[in-house]
């Protein structure tokens, strides 16, 4: 399943590339889509995420929230986790869905947006949001590193950080790129700096 900056949604046959159906959406598709049982999930620049019907393209749900006047150009990619979808949005939301239906489980603010100009109060998350062990991490542009509880989305901690670009994780620490291309290492648990 591929996504244009026309936003269609094509998808093609794995073994003979032939198209099985094209699902036209509300604007570009500019993260990659993906597949979660029987749907697939696709952000739009226009801050929406839509759960298309796998076998036939149908839209089955759809979430939108409002996109700031200015953003970077791009979007992260919806994370699925069980029966739930995490989505990081250009306001520096994250909201955790129903994978199947597209309700909205719970929505939180990861940074505080600041300034007078729309370029000072820019916080997209634009970086893919990693799970692992029950933790959602997220940064965000002119943002927070952010460690969430993913059932309740309650902070287990946070450290100011500016980035785009997507978190790596081992098993120990958390690693981020941040805007100026400086790699850090935080400590996974406490958020300590290594």
């Amino acid at each position: 399943v591929v996504g244009t900056t026309e936003g269609r949604l094509l998808a093609l046959n794995a073994e003979s590339g032939k198209r099985l159906w094209t699902a036209k959406l509300t604007s570009e598709i500019l993260a990659p889509p993906v597949v979660a049982g029987k749907q697939v999930l696709a952000r739009t620049i226009d801050g929406r995420i839509t759960g298309i019907a796998v076998q036939n393209g149908k839209q089955l749900w759809s979430y939108a929230r409002p996109t700031p006047v200015l953003t970077i150009r791009g979007n992260s990619i919806p994370v699925v986790h069980k029966d739930r979808v995490y989505v990081g949005w250009d306001d520096g939301y994250v909201t955790c869905l129903q994978a199947d239906k597209g309700h909205v489980v719970w929505e939180k603010s990861m940074t505080q947006v600041r300034g007078r100009t729309e370029l000072e109060r820019l916080v997209d998350i634009d970086a893919d949001p990693v799970i692992d062990n029950d933790v959602l991490y997220v940064t965000a542009y002119q943002g927070r590193l952010v460690a969430v509880n993913l059932a309740s989305g309650q902070l287990l901690w946070e450290r100011k950080m500016s980035a785009f670009k997507s978190i790596t994780l081992d098993d120990q620490f958390i690693y981020v790129t941040d805007e100026r291309s400086h790699i850090w290492a935080f400590e996974r648990q406490h958020g300590t700096l290594a």
